[in-house]
């Protein structure tokens, strides 16, 4: 627009693009004219606001609603977390019963052979968590409304206690990070995962 007065058209757009669907309202009660213009409007309006102008003139585009399932940006972290703390778990176990089978103690030990069997079906203690977070996480950050953003909270906050819940009772794995704790020192596959569930549930409170 070259002149220092908005267009009718120009108006509307600028009005809608600024305050959203709610102008509508205020633009059908603009008069029962095709050509009158709300507010009583018209060829005397104020300029409209720079800032409302594109490049070159241009008139703007109307701006992305903001959702109620924002933050996408802290969402997509903790999902990072969680397979992050999940991978580093299992590495940790495989790394504890390398040690574990490459302890010369052990392998000079009469019972190696019985060890070693023992030692192949540990990874079987890790519990295997479903994606009932991730989906929770992913549905929090598509809702358009609070009420489905809230839900999609409280079913991650159920999928966190329900891992917690899985890990206490994953006695074999507590007993395996006693001896990594006590003679190969600390490696983090059971404490590693109860670690990262605390925190994720604590930053999933505040998001």
């Amino acid at each position: 627009m070259s002149g220092a007065h908005s267009t009718p058209d120009q108006y509307d757009t600028w009005l809608i693009s600024a305050f959203g669907q709610e102008a509508q309202a205020l633009l059908a009660r603009g008069g029962e004219g095709g050509n009158e213009q709300p507010n009583g409007a018209g060829e005397n309006d104020a300029p409209m606001p720079p800032s409302a102008k594109g490049p070159n003139g241009a008139e703007p585009q109307k701006p992305e609603p903001v959702k109620p399932g924002g933050k996408r940006v802290k969402l997509r972290k903790l999902q990072l977390e969680w397979r992050s703390a999940e991978s580093s778990a299992r590495a940790q176990l495989d790394a504890f019963v390398k040690a574990v089978l490459g302890d010369p103690e052990i392998k000079n030990s009469p019972q190696f052979a019985d060890v070693e069997k023992a030692m192949a079906g540990v990874t079987a203690a890790m519990p295997d968590f479903d994606d009932a977070l991730l989906d929770a996480l992913d549905d929090v950050d598509a809702a358009t409304n609070d009420n489905d953003r809230n839900t999609a909270l409280k079913a991650a906050m159920k999928a966190l206690d329900s891992y917690r819940a899985e890990l206490d009772k994953a006695e074999t794995l507590q007993e395996l990070q006693s001896i990594a704790d006590d003679d190969y020192g600390g490696m983090e596959f059971f404490s590693g995962l109860q670690a990262a569930l605390i925190a994720l549930r604590s930053e999933l409170a505040a998001a």
